[in-house]
């Protein structure tokens, strides 16, 4: 027993744990009775939730879904902008009946041959030089002073080419062969065509120059003024100098606007395009009752020719001092895609077409000088056609100068889109402009004018 106790470990002075008394040799735990109870603990749990913002894009702009769509299907370039391909092909048309004539071809040929140099080269080196200035010198040229006279627009009649080689410095008292007589001579000489039952002879007016007869007289006088001097130059370089000493510098600005430029920086745009769309139906109709019928009697075109857009602006009173006749043949003219073949079809070459129409009014917006809704009041009118009129009336006081950015060439600074919707409001209270009334605070309506297109145009017949 001793041996047992010497090995097992000392009991412990007082147990750690509650135990039955008395205690057993190692303790026996007391059997307490555990006393349950429940206590409500308000508990708070953090629960991460990852919120995802859903930003809907609306359908992104393109020129194909806007109101210029029908470019791509009407225009011979089959896009939105005269392409460099078009371009290329409406020199060739020019080139090929140019030259195709044979006086023309003749006197290349005996011109080359005067000179020493070869004539199919040298035919070909007039043909390269054109190509070189053409969209850039020969036809703006042909465009803007095609616009001068009263005339024709896409022809150019002689007093019309006659202010352009003045003005170009070409013609020479002291030359032999480029005196103004010996120009007016080789006007008269290019107006003649070969075969007067030819597509040239048939649409081509005998007292005006066609594009490809503009083409023949200009090589006709490069060869007058610089082919017959002390240093004769071969024709093409003859054709070279007379464009960059002459015709490139007495072009005004103006006369060399690019289509394309403002196709790109000005009218192709989605808010453009909103303005646009919202008076559609009233611009359709509007185009649609200005096909006036011909002089000659007959059906109306199908398209808007110039004259008839003239007689537009005229009744919207929209041509005055500010905005000249001149101005309106040139937004008209600008806002035409380029037309390969000009003879085709005469019509096609002379119209705007629906979507041309809608470039017409862009640029018309954008030689207005509008003024502001905060000027319009400060003038003590009540809206745009009041402002018009009262501007029309002021004698001896204070006029509000035009904005520069008014002037064709001038720096735009207000959006295209504001000056158009300025000018559709003008135009469609112009048009419903009742003159036994004062100007101020006339009732106007879109739809009681839509009614009335509409019935001017079915009144005016198919």
């Amino acid at each position: 027993m001793d041996a047992i106790e010497r090995t097992l470990a000392p009991k412990p002075e007082k147990h750690t744990l509650r135990v039955n008394q008395p205690p057993a040799y190692f303790g026996d735990l007391a059997e307490d009775l555990l006393t349950l109870g429940i206590e409500e603990e308000d508990t708070f749990k953090v629960v991460e939730e990852e919120i995802r913002e859903e930003i809907i894009l609306g359908e992104v702009w393109t020129l194909p879904k806007s109101i210029f769509a029908p470019r791509q299907r009407e225009s011979d370039a089959r896009d939105f902008y005269d392409t460099p391909a078009v371009m290329k092909k409406q020199l060739n048309m020019d080139w090929q009946r140019a030259i195709k004539q044979d006086r023309f071809s003749q006197f290349v040929s005996r011109e080359s041959k005067r000179l020493k140099v070869e004539g199919e080269k040298e035919t070909d080196a007039i043909r390269e030089c054109i190509e070189m200035y053409y969209h850039s010198c020969f036809m703006p040229g042909f465009t803007y002073y095609g616009a001068m006279g009263t005339g024709g627009e896409f022809s150019m009649q002689l007093n019309e080419f006659t202010a352009l080689i003045d003005e170009a410095g070409i013609p020479d008292p002291a030359s032999d062969k480029c005196k103004r007589s010996d120009c007016d001579t080789l006007f008269i000489t290019a107006n003649v065509e070969d075969d007067k039952n030819s597509i040239e002879g048939k649409n081509n007016d005998d007292n005006s120059l066609t594009r490809f007869e503009f083409v023949e007289v200009l090589v006709r006088l490069a060869v007058a003024k610089y082919g017959y001097c002390s240093d004769p130059l071969k024709p093409s370089d003859a054709m070279r100098k007379l464009i960059t000493d002459h015709l490139e510098v007495a072009l005004p600005p103006e006369a060399k606007m690019q289509a394309n430029k403002f196709r790109q920086e000005r009218l192709y745009f989605e808010e453009v395009d909103a303005v646009l769309k919202g008076d559609q139906a009233l611009l359709k109709a509007l185009y649609s009752r200005y096909r006036l019928p011909p002089s000659s009697g007959g059906r109306r075109h199908k398209v808007l020719l110039v004259s008839d857009f003239i007689q537009m602006m005229l009744d919207m009173n929209l041509i005055d001092d500010e905005f000249t006749l001149r101005e309106a043949k040139l937004c008209f003219l600008q806002s035409q895609m380029a037309v390969v073949d000009d003879m085709k079809d005469p019509i096609r070459n002379e119209c705007v077409t629906f979507t041309d129409f809608l470039e017409v009014l862009g640029h018309v917006a954008d030689l207005q000088s509008f003024p502001t809704a905060e000027e319009i009041q400060a003038m003590g009118c009540t809206d745009i056609l009041d402002y018009t009129f009262r501007l029309r009336t002021l004698e001896g006081e204070y006029v509000p100068p035009r904005r520069p950015s008014s002037e064709m060439m001038g720096i735009k600074t207000r959006p295209l889109a504001w000056k158009i919707g300025v000018l559709l409001e003008l135009m469609w209270r112009m048009l419903m402009y009742n003159p036994d009334k004062p100007t101020a605070g006339q009732e106007f309506s879109k739809s009681d004018l839509l009614k009335k297109l509409k019935k001017k145009d079915a009144d005016l017949g198919p």
